[in-house]
């Protein structure tokens, strides 16, 4: 029926019945599992096949459109997945090359990927397992209910409900496998069936009576903001999360690893333990599952039941370990409730292992008959403690929802058969409720919104210009035709009515408009592109302007190009670049000085060499390449150690060789994608006297120290105190010195043989003593647009040609060398060349109103975007990025902070994600055996810990639904103090290694895939970092900065992984250190030694621009005495009794006696630091000292302070701990009441602390300066 809009009302809605027993039999066209299915019968050939042939039915159900027949679910029903066959996938395995290539060709290439991907835990439950779980529900008083299977696979734990309880249950079954999920959905049609990984599905909390599954197992982690801090493996993190679906008093009932009971880490347990209460424990045997999933592993049916609100935990202990004994006297740790009731166990505990380790505590079957087994446990368990809940339907407003197409944003507005709907979830809903007045207005606003991102897109990709005119054309008119009704956009009735849509932001930005006139103009988009693909210069004039086009443009020296931009021909203008450009032998193209007289000179020398011979063109090349060619290195200059990334695996295997004194047996390899070493040694090798006993101590033999300096890891050992480990320091000494003789050995040996010296020193010279520097000088720029009243120094010009010449560019110039002038120089010359068209600069928060005013110092025309905090509040935000995404911008300038909440779109995190993952794969490959069955699913693991960390990394919930950095057209970033982004994830092998950061921050993490994106668009270019202190704390600096701004260059020659890099530019110091608490000496490994440095420098100066105070002779008043002065305070009897304090609770930490959240070395260590500072920060009742730090820094300012009156001039004080408060002692309080006593005015005063907005921190450096 219309109603007056051409809408249609939506049907009444049916009743749906609300009494649970009154409700008919469900489930009645779901598969029945029976023992002629003959589930996990046959071997892996056969499995192969029923797998085949279940997705070929697959296939043809699909095709067809149609439900699947009995006789079809009873093929489906066999697919047993891809756990018990990671062979299929190995590439190496001949033996299944058959069967391989037929998967290939029934399945996508997402599917295949995903299936191999299955490897790892697609483990499918044997029948007997699930039916004695269902026995032991019916034990419980389960009848029926709302059921979850949170990782169901093909859905054998559904297709086996007894018939009594399938008929009174709804059935949610969660499978992360997408084929899988949709063989599920045709078996079973009448259970909700969702293809998605169960971390991400939507699932009410507290809904369901009953979670049941066989959970995957795996050392690896999923991203879930709710339990992340836990960081549980994914078994554990299944059981946390599931236990949030069942409602109170519900049931979940798991197979798991037998981790989760065993483990001596006890967080899942004790969380559990407060929420639930253990109705009981099955132990099985470790060939449970060998028949139907091919895996032999020890696993646990664990059974809960969920508390209720207000109810207190009882019932069994289970949060504990225990030793246990078999009877053979092996030993092992074990949950406290199987050491009380061994007959829960399914069989006889031994150290035999298979599944993922040898020699690992495993449950041997006791040869019983497993049904009869579980029979037997399931009769031990308690009875009828189920209490089911009567649960009420909610009655839906209507019946006829529409499933919103992907295009359509969440909580956005839209068109759908002519009625006016918004997205709710993932389904559409009429606004009939709305007046007809406000429908209207958002009825003609959807297609103006929709003009204006189709006019955006045709802008970023690429359309020709009659596309972008037609698109902008569509723009003007669907805005004319809403304006011509309603008025301005901004009009408050507009607003209101099309408040809420995520686009809302983008059509207010489409006016300038007046508030008090009410009266609004169109912006540029109307008008002009705002977002520009590269559009090629047409004409210039000199020969060298056109070079630089044609390098910029074209990505090489384009003589053609060139002769059109001079409109003259070749032969005209060639000779007015002789010495400036050289032709390449190599690629037969033309080449700038700089570039081809740079680089890898040594190779361009030989190819030069062979080319003139047959050329005489070339004989230019080969002077000029002689005449710049690096010194050779002798070995005397070389400093190569155990693990060096660059060493033939063939000399490292002599080396041992010849250590251990033996002929063979031994097996060396190195994964340069991965940065490591692999050994494998045969018995003679391990059991040589010369590895346990000459190179060994009785701990770690001499193979595991090579192994380990090999890896960069230095040996720790641990003995088991009270079931947790704690570092045996004699062993741990004995275990370092052996291998510190090791290293030095092997200095010794490396260089002992001439052949082998010289070999190594010609494969070191050709790898990384190969390049020379290119030079930059920028004294031809005459900078257009820039004010004549501000002269760049000669090095700021050099920064600008570098940064125009270059794609990456570090400057990392000292304080004062003018790094924002050289930035906006070179960012307003590539926007002036075409090269750019909107920078964005990134600046610290307190810097931003100094920053952009000296932007318009220099260039006083600009046409800017200064964006503070405030433009990046939630109410502001879509406003912003609208105005940066539509507007022809010289430079737009954001704080970090704000840079970090313009969110990145999915498409660019998932592109990251699956290049890690590729390369994983490519690893996998060089590296395949066949017979190496492990392989597959070791590399599978790394794959889901990568995913999971880097997924976790890039969450970041502070960026809301709004246009992303990829829609704003940026395609230039200029980072200033870029050392605020140091903390960039990597991977290493080093541990307890001084020296090495091992945090990552999201703010490094969101830049790195920015610059990337940045990267993408400009060849590998287009970004500029900027800052006095690269490496400020760490060496690993030094790599980080490499990784932002050198990702190809490090890749070439082999250093992309952390470890490879540290192994040939820096080397571990272990030395005698004061211990954190003060109270002695201990011995500590620092990475803290740069070694073969040139070579280092020559690959990090390819980007970098260093310029130093030295270097630049830069005005700065000499330091008093030319040194610091250092003040000693000396420490009262009251603070060295507090140090001893510590001391003695420092040591109490090594004995494990003390809770870490009761007190740890940080908290130790933190407290020793203000103690140092002023003992009244941590005792407010001590003394004042009259010799302590305050007072005699209070002394000294004041003392400054009188002597510098009559030039007025202003100190700085620095102090890092005890910030003004307004409650507690403070040092900043008390030193500022007493300068304030001795006669200076308060306010001369000022606390940083107090200037808390951009504006404030500008004004107080002004009245500073």
């Amino acid at each position: 029926m219309g109603n007056g809009e051409g809408e249609i009302r939506p049907a009444p809605a049916r009743r749906i019945a609300k009494r649970h027993q009154e409700e008919p039999p469900k489930n009645l066209n779901n598969y029945r599992i029976t023992e002629a299915d003959r589930l996990g019968d046959g071997g892996p050939k056969q499995k192969f096949q029923q797998n085949l042939a279940a997705i070929r039915t697959l296939r043809k159900l699909e095709s067809e459109a149609r439900p699947a027949t009995e006789e079809e679910k009873a093929k489906l029903v066999k697919y047993v997945g891809w756990g018990a066959l990671p062979q299929v996938f190995d590439e190496f395995n001949v033996l299944w090359l058959e069967q391989r290539e037929a998967l290939r060709k029934e399945l996508t290439k997402e599917e295949y990927e995903f299936a191999r991907s299955t490897t790892l835990n697609a483990h499918y439950t044997a029948p007997v397992v699930i039916g004695s779980m269902y026995q032991a529900l019916a034990r419980f008083g389960f009848q029926g209910g709302r059921i979850l299977e949170p990782a169901c696979g093909v859905g054998h734990f559904i297709g086996l409900v007894p018939e009594d309880i399938l008929r009174r249950s709804t059935v949610t079954g969660i499978e992360i496998d997408p084929l899988t999920a949709r063989i599920a959905k045709a078996v079973y049609p009448d259970s909700d069936i969702r293809g998605q990984p169960f971390e991400q599905s939507k699932l009410a909390d507290g809904f369901y009576d009953l979670a049941i599954s066989n959970v995957p197992f795996g050392d690896y982690t999923v991203h879930d903001p709710r339990w992340n801090n836990y960081k549980f493996p994914i078994h554990d993190y299944f059981f946390a999360a599931s236990l949030d679906k069942v409602r109170p008093g519900g049931l979940l009932m798991f197979i798991t690893s037998r981790g989760t009971m065993d483990k001596l880490d006890s967080t899942l347990r004790e969380l559990l333990s407060t929420r639930t209460e253990l109705l009981g424990a099955i132990r099985l045997p470790n060939d449970a599952f060998k028949k139907n999933a091919g895996t032999e592993v020890t696993t646990d049916i664990i059974m809960l039941r969920k508390l209720r609100v207000g109810e207190a935990p009882t019932g069994t202990a289970w949060k504990e370990t225990a030793d246990y004994a078999n009877d053979i006297g092996e030993a092992f740790t074990l949950n406290e409730y199987f050491t009380t009731r061994p007959e829960m166990m399914l069989g006889r505990m031994r150290l035999s292992g298979r599944m993922y380790r040898d020699n690992e505590p495993t449950l041997d079957s006791d040869k019983r008959d497993l049904g009869e087994a579980l029979t037997q446990a399931v009769a031990r368990l308690p009875q009828n403690i189920y209490e089911s809940q009567a649960h009420q339907v909610a009655e839906p407003t209507f019946d006829q929802t529409v499933p919103a197409p992907d295009y359509v944003k969440p909580n956005a507005y839209c068109l759908h058969d002519g009625m006016v709907c918004i997205r709710e979830e993932n389904v559409l809903r009429p606004l009939t409720d709305l007046p007809s007045e406000t429908r209207s207005r958002i009825r003609h606003l959807i297609p103006v919104r929709d003009a204006v991102r189709a006019c955006l897109r045709s802008q970023m990709d690429g359309s020709d210009e009659a596309q972008v005119v037609e698109a902008r054309q569509q723009l003007n008119h669907a805005y004319g035709m809403f304006v011509g009704r309603f008025g301005p956009i901004n009009l408050r009735a507009n607003q209101r009515a099309f408040d809420g849509d995520p686009d809302l932001p983008l059509l207010l930005s489409l006016e300038h408009y007046n508030d008090e006139t009410k009266r609004a103009t169109k912006a540029t988009i109307f008008h002009e592109r705002t977002i520009h693909h590269r559009k090629p210069i047409e004409s210039v004039s000199e020969p060298k302007e056109a070079l630089l086009v044609s390098l910029n443009e074209q990505g090489r020296v384009d003589l053609d190009h060139m002769a059109g931009l001079l409109n003259k021909p070749t032969e005209e203008f060639l000779p007015d670049l002789k010495g400036i450009i050289f032709l390449n032998p190599q690629t037969n193209q033309w080449e700038t000085d700089d570039q081809y007289l740079s680089g890898n000179v040594r190779e361009k020398l030989a190819v030069a060499d062979a080319a003139a011979v047959t050329d005489a063109r070339f004989h230019e090349n080969v002077e000029a390449l002689k005449s710049i060619q690096p010194e050779d290195l002798p070995a005397t200059e070389i400093d190569v150690r155990l693990g060096a990334s660059w060493l033939p695996p063939d000399d490292v295997k002599q080396f041992i060789h010849k250590l251990l004194n033996v002929s063979s047996g031994v097996e060396i390899g190195h994964v340069h994608a991965l940065g490591s070493w692999h050994m494998n040694a045969d018995w003679d090798a391990r059991n040589a006297t010369s590895n346990t006993t000459d190179w060994g101590t009785d701990r770690y033999t001499g193979l595991e120290l090579i192994e380990d300096a090999l890896n960069l890891k230095t040996p720790t050992v641990y003995d088991l105190v009270d079931k947790k480990p704690v570092i045996n320091p004699q062993a741990t000494e004995a275990a370092r010195e052996k291998q510190e003789r090791i290293k030095e050995r092997f200095k010794e040996w490396i260089w002992s043989d001439d052949s082998r010296r010289d070999r190594l020193c010609r494969f070191y010279n050709d790898t990384f003593n190969h390049t020379r520097l290119r030079t930059f000088n920028g004294d031809h720029l005459t900078l257009p647009g820039a004010s004549q009243a501000v002269q760049l120094h000669r090095h700021q010009k050099a920064g600008v040609w570098r940064i125009l010449q270059t794609q990456n560019t570090l400057l990392a110039h000292v304080v004062g060398a003018g790094k924002t002038y050289t930035m906006v120089a070179a960012a307003m010359e590539l926007k002036r060349l075409g090269l750019a068209r909107k920078p964005m600069f990134a600046v610290p928060n307190h810097m931003l109103g100094q920053f952009s005013t000296e932007l318009l110092t220099l260039y006083p025309g600009a046409n800017i975007l200064v964006a503070g905090k405030e433009d990046f509040e939630s109410q502001n935000r879509k406003k912003l990025f609208s105005r940066i995404a539509t507007g022809n911008w010289d430079a737009v300038i954001v704080t970090h902070s704000g840079f970090e909440r313009i969110p990145l779109s999915y498409d660019t995190q998932k592109r990251f994600f699956e290049e890690q993952l590729h390369e994983l794969e490519m690893i996998r490959r060089e590296h395949g055996d066949s017979s190496n069955r492990r392989l597959v699913k070791e590399l599978e693991k790394a794959k889901k810990r990568l995913e999971a960390k880097l997924q976790a990394l890039a969450a970041d919930h502070k960026k809301d639904n709004t246009l992303t950095f990829e829609e704003l057209g940026v395609d230039r970033i200029f980072v200033d103090e870029a050392h605020y982004f140091k903390n960039l994830f990597y991977v290493t092998k080093m541990t307890r290694i001084a020296g090495l950061p091992q945090t990552a921050s999201e703010r490094a993490f969101d830049m790195y895939l920015k610059v990337r994106h940045v990267q993408s668009m400009n060849g590998g270019g287009g970004v500029v970092f900027a800052t006095g202190t690269p490496i400020a704390n760490s060496m690993a600096e030094m790599f980080t900065m490499q990784r932002y701004l050198q990702p190809d260059d490090l890749k070439k020659h082999n250093l992309h992984h952390f470890d490879s890099w540290a192994a040939t530019f820096g080397e571990p110091v272990t030395a005698m250190e004061l211990s954190p608490d003060g109270a002695g000496y201990r011995l500590n490994t620092r990475f803290a030694r740069f070694i073969n440095v040139p070579e280092l420098m020559q690959i990090f100066r390819q980007s970098a621009d260093v310029q130093t105070a030295a270097m630049l002779n830069l005005p700065r008043p000499k330091l008093d005495g030319e040194k610091p002065t250092i003040r000693n305070a000396p420490a009262t009897p009251e603070l060295k009794a507090f140090v001893q304090e510590l001391a003695a609770r420092a040591e109490r930490l090594k004995t494990n006696r003390v809770d870490p959240s009761v007190d740890n070395m940080l908290k130790i260590t933190s407290e020793g630091r203000k103690a140092a500072l002023d003992l009244r920060l941590m005792k407010p009742s001590a003394k004042d000292d009259p010799q302590g730090k305050v007072n005699q820094a209070v002394e000294n300012i004041f003392r400054i302070w009188q002597e510098s009156k009559p030039e007025r001039s202003a100190q700085l004080v620095f102090c890092d701990l005890s910030t003004p408060k307004d409650k507690g002692f403070s040092v900043y309080r008390d030193a500022a009441d007493k300068l304030e006593r001795l006669g200076v005015p308060s306010g001369d005063i000022a606390f940083i602390q107090d200037y808390d907005s951009d504006a404030a921190k500008l004004s107080l450096f002004r009245d500073v300066r």
